[in-house]
Parts: structure tokens; C-alpha cells; sequence
């Protein structure tokens, strides 16, 4: 007894069936391009925002190279888009890419842009970050390892852990755990009196004059 008769197109097609378009047996011409589409935005949608622009910034009057080490080895490791205004000539055969100083027209379009604001414990990234509303990762510089004259990054660091969408890195391992953590919350603080109050509070936690914005 013949078994039920198969509809898939596939099937039905015998051995005279009509040949493949030319275009299709040969490959169309975009044919390689849409799968390796698919790739990218499949890998992009694996780590949240992986395809957008991390900014980092190491102020604008000591290099910090722990810091941009590290992020190096993040941006090779999870393929991420770093911009980084490093105070030090480039580095050649680097994957992020490096200023040793961005405009600050240029800077304030990349933080418009960027899914988040890398930087040393300073409070010239802390603003930047909230004036674009983008989250903020500090990783604080320290005197033991030649990295700055004291430890009042240490302090400030420690005065800001608690401001929302304000995150602190300890170390390096922290730092690539934030990096790689979807969704942190964008910090936020008003202008004007909000501004000023954070700057006089993290003063009077360090017991010093009130910082420099950088």
C-alpha cells in the first residue's frame, strides 16, 4: 500500500523538476554579507550594547596606564568599541582607540553617544557622565603605584560609591565585570546646586580644599 503523499514542495519536486534560479545556485551576491549580519547583531545581542561606544577617560593631566592597559585587554577579549582620551601618545597595534587629548566639542558628542563613561576617580568624569545621563565607572588612581602624588582618588571614590548610577571599580577584575554588566543605571545630578553639593561633600571627606574638576 503506497504511503500518504508528501505536500513539502521538496518532496514533491521529482527528478525533472524545474532547476534553481541561476542566481541562487551560484550565490547571490549579498548572500555571504546576510549571514555574517546575522553574526555581528546575534554576538552584539549577546552583551547588551556591545556595539556602542564605551568612553573612557583618564583626565586631562596624568596618564593612567593601568587603566588603559586594562582596557585593552577587555576590548580584545570581548570585542568592545573603546574611545579613550589617554594623556600619552598612542600605542601602536592597539584595539581601542586612543587620543592623548579630545576636543572637548568632540568629547561631549562621544559621551552623548557612548553606553556608558569609563575614567579615573576624578570629578571632571564624574560630570561629564552626568550631564550626558550615561551610567559612570570609576577605577581610582593609586599612590602606591606611582599613579598619582596621594590617595584622595581612594577617598573620592569612596564618597561617590553610594550616588546612583555612579559605580566604583576596585580593582580590575570589577572593572571588566562592570563593563560586561547590561543595563546600570545612567547617573543623574541637577546642574547647579546638586553639582556643587557633591563637590563640597567629597572636599569634606577628604579634608582638603575643594578639588580640581578633573
Amino acid at each position: 500500500m503506497p504511503g500518504p503523499v508528501s505536500t513539502h514542495p521538496v518532496d514533491r519536486a521529482g527528478p525533472l523538476a524545474a532547476p534553481m534560479p541561476a542566481a541562487r545556485k551560484s550565490g547571490h551576491p549579498l548572500a555571504p554579507i546576510i549571514p555574517l549580519a546575522a553574526v555581528i547583531y546575534l554576538c552584539g545581542r549577546r552583551v547588551q550594547g556591545i556595539g556602542l561606544v564605551i568612553l573612557a577617560t583618564v583626565g586631562t593631566q596624568l596618564p593612567f596606564p593601568r587603566l588603559i592597559d586594562t582596557l585593552e585587554r577587555l576590548a580584545r577579549r570581548h570585542g568592545l568599541h573603546i574611545v579613550a582620551q589617554t594623556c600619552a601618545d598612542p600605542v601602536a597595534g592597539r584595539t581601542i582607540e586612543q587620543h592623548r587629548l579630545i576636543p572637548p566639542e568632540r568629547f561631549a558628542a562621544l559621551a552623548s553617544q557612548a553606553r556608558l563613561i569609563v575614567g579615573h576617580a576624578g570629578i571632571g568624569t564624574i560630570f561629564t557622565g552626568t550631564r550626558a545621563a550615561k551610567p559612570i565607572i570609576v577605577i581610582p588612581r593609586r599612590a602606591a603605584l606611582g599613579e598619582h602624588r596621594s590617595d584622595h582618588q581612594l577617598a573620592t571614590a569612596a564618597a561617590l560609591e553610594d550616588y546612583p548610577g555612579i559605580y566604583v571599580a576596585w580593582n580590575e577584575a570589577a572593572l571588566e565585570r562592570l563593563i560586561m554588566t547590561p543595563g546600570l543605571a545612567p547617573a543623574r545630578l541637577a546642574p547647579s546646586t546638586a553639582r556643587q553639593a557633591l563637590v563640597s561633600e567629597v572636599a569634606a571627606f577628604v579634608r582638603c580644599p575643594e578639588p580640581a574638576l578633573d
